[in-house]
């Protein structure tokens, strides 16, 4: 598969209005998470799901881990490219909060 197909497979889904999954799969250092993360940055704006979470299946070896990790890493598609310091976490945290429950 191409990088073009694969930017226009990821772009495809990131604009899907229903929660749905994509595995990227490919050998190591090859590029999978840096142009997951740089899409996301291109087409944060044309997202049209409240929430997202990116999580490597690296050391999963559950399916109760797996959950876990896709809550503690969603966060709202508006904090995306954000630096989640301690002062934004500090003065966003019952936004953050209310999105997750």
């Amino acid at each position: 598969m191409t990088l073009a197909t694969v930017k226009t497979v990821i772009t495809r889904f990131l604009q899907n209005d229903e929660a749905q999954v994509v595995a990227i799969k490919g050998a190591w250092g090859v590029g999978k998470t840096y142009t997951w993360h740089q899409l996301i940055k291109e087409n944060r704006h044309q997202i049209k799901l409240p929430m997202y979470s990116y999580v490597s299946l690296f050391g999963i070896s559950s399916i109760a881990q797996l959950r876990t990790a896709i809550f503690v890493k969603s966060l709202p598609i508006k904090m995306i490219d954000q630096d989640l310091n301690f002062n934004f976490i500090n003065e966003n945290w019952l936004a953050l909060i209310k999105q997750k429950f």
